[in-house]
């Protein structure tokens, strides 16, 4: 597997000042040195020690510049573990960026003087890509690389591997992925293990299945500890929710301030303590359902636009609370027989006094379809419902190979 070698060349800021750089300072330096030797043939004959010593200076200069403009000329490789801190920065995973069911140019994702992070690409709470698949502690006795060119998948070191983590491009059919092996102990040759993350972009399930077959051929020889496939963007669009009812049990959960809803949208404003500051934080969870039965907290459908401030005022309908004060416990989900489109949350709600608990507790039922929501407050048959844990999880995780 070669290196590849870097082709960009970095652009100069716009707002870089000329006497703010060394070359072409030293450049005029040299320029006015040799235009007083000419100018001035007196100076000549009578210093010519001192003109000696100038002629010698500006050979440095010039050396030195020369020096400089050479290695300039030099394509240099890219650490692609620097963090790229420009907020508009595009994402390469985004399918707007890269076409990935067209073959691919000689530079196929794109690539600025700060690089390819990582620990962007294969964290699923911030990846652009659509799949993740990740094992641990799969013996190094097998290399991945020879299960995917047995496949005719083609690989490419990107960069130098650095502190034990290699991170490689893979191609089939002009589409394309990533992978990245990270060794687990770099002092060890008994036993030594690695982790392998791959990330699929947008479209690319050509690629993703031809790769999922390489790596059920090299499970044949060596199992990884553990292997999990994250549906990428259903992770990222339920993880606030998933994180906001795992906080309701926290002692610092307040009291409830609000619910409503506008055009399928759900709206809990809750209060918490924050005792750094002695004081309350109010928040807020949006939610909905996308066309998919997903309940959704990031961003919207494709198709769908976000209402502005005056049109969600307009729409909005504020639903009655259980009590007159009273906290959020927990949130739960229904189970709907054959309807897969339909999310029916069960709210339960704890009276406060003083903003203490008195015991006493009531439920809401909050049943969200498409646009289209319903209040219920009756209560339900405990035996119908799930934690919110497990429905993030079922949404989540793809099943992919059970390891025993």
């Amino acid at each position: 597997m070669t290196k590849p070698t870097n082709t960009e060349n970095s652009m100069p800021s716009n707002q870089c000042s000329y006497f703010n750089n060394p070359k072409i300072f030293f450049g005029a330096a040299a320029i006015a040195c040799l235009l007083t030797l000419f100018i001035v043939p007196r100076f000549v004959e009578n210093n010519v020690l001192l003109v000696t010593l100038l002629i010698c200076v500006a050979i440095v200069i010039v050396t030195y510049l020369l020096h400089q403009y050479l290695q300039d000329e030099q394509p240099s490789s890219f650490d692609f573990y620097k963090v790229n801190s420009k907020i508009d920065q595009p994402n390469i995973f985004e399918s707007d960026m890269l076409s990935t069911s067209k073959p691919m140019m000689d530079t196929p994702f794109l690539i600025d003087e700060d690089g390819l992070d990582p620990s962007i690409v294969f964290n699923v709470e911030k990846t652009g890509a659509d799949i993740l698949i990740l094992l641990e502690n799969i013996k190094q006795e097998n290399h991945f690389s020879d299960y995917l060119t047995a496949r005719d998948i083609s690989v490419k070191l990107i960069g130098s591997p650095i502190e034990g983590v290699n991170l490689i491009e893979m191609q089939y059919q002009g589409l394309q992925g990533y992978y990245r092996v990270t060794n687990n102990d770099l002092y060890s040759s008994d036993d030594v293990t690695c982790n392998i993350d791959v990330a699929f972009l947008h479209d690319t399930d050509v690629l993703r299945l031809q790769v999922e077959k390489a790596l059920l051929d090299m499970f044949n020889d060596c199992r990884p500890n553990k292997v999990v496939k994250y549906n990428a963007r259903n992770y990222q669009a339920m993880f606030k929710f998933y994180t906001y009812v795992q906080k309701l049990a926290r002692p610092e959960n307040r009291r409830v301030d609000h619910l409503c809803f506008y055009q399928g949208t759900f709206e809990i404003s809750n209060s918490s303590y924050v005792e750094l500051y002695n004081c309350n934080l109010k928040s807020s969870l949006t939610s909905w359902v996308n066309k998919d039965g997903l309940i959704r907290t990031d961003y919207l459908d494709e198709e769908e636009e976000p209402l502005s401030a005056s049109e969600k005022e307009a729409l909005q309908t504020t639903i009655g609370l259980p009590f007159a004060k009273c906290r959020l416990v927990d949130i739960k989900l229904m189970k709907i027989a054959d309807d897969q489109l339909t999310v029916k949350l069960y709210l339960s709600f704890a009276e406060l006094c003083d903003d203490e608990v008195t015991g006493k507790e009531k439920s809401l039922t909050i049943v969200m379809q498409d646009k289209n929501i319903m209040i219920s407050r009756d209560e339900e048959n405990s035996d119908d419902l799930t934690s919110v844990e497990a429905y993030f999880q079922e949404k989540t995780v793809i099943p992919f190979y059970p390891i025993h």
